[in-house]
């Protein structure tokens, strides 16, 4: 009877785990069934994206294409009536690069002779430095004979 007790308690036991891994199979299993549902409409959402993405592409590549032949057109038309002006500005250019050119060429010319005025400034300076000192000293010695010719 113990051993009956026992097969019995094995048997109720094995059971309950038999319909408990059943329960977690069939949940996993419904699980599983909603993701690949839901990934089934991602992908039909993904896919009517793609198609809507690709027509607009073709849409705007076929208006791109003429509006690069229309500019090409516009920029030749453009690019001759552009030479054309620029033949002429450039013969004025180049007038006014010469005479920038002489009036640059002047220009160095004054600051290559600054070194040497700079020069004659500076020994002009230290002449007038002397002349003021001997100022000085004069007048000091006038002061001194004209209190010499008041003692007298």
């Amino acid at each position: 009877q113990t051993f009956q007790v026992t097969l019995n308690d094995v048997k109720s036991k094995a059971e309950q785990s038999l319909r408990l891994a059943v329960d977690k199979a069939t949940e996993s299993q419904n699980f599983a069934s909603e993701r690949v549902n839901a990934m089934e409409g991602t992908w039909a959402d993904f896919a009517t994206r793609h198609d809507r993405n690709v027509s607009e592409l073709l849409t705007f590549q076929s208006f791109a294409t003429s509006r690069i032949d229309g500019l090409e057109w516009a920029l030749s038309e453009a690019v001759d009536k552009s030479l054309k002006q620029q033949v002429s500005g450039l013969a004025l250019a180049q007038e006014r690069t010469q005479r920038d050119a002489e009036m640059v060429k002047a220009s160095v010319d004054e600051l290559m002779a600054l070194p040497g005025r700079l020069e004659t400034l500076e020994a002009d300076r230290r002449m007038l430095a002397d002349l003021r000192d001997q100022q000085g000293k004069l007048h000091g010695t006038l002061n001194d004979l004209k209190m010499k010719n008041e003692q007298s």
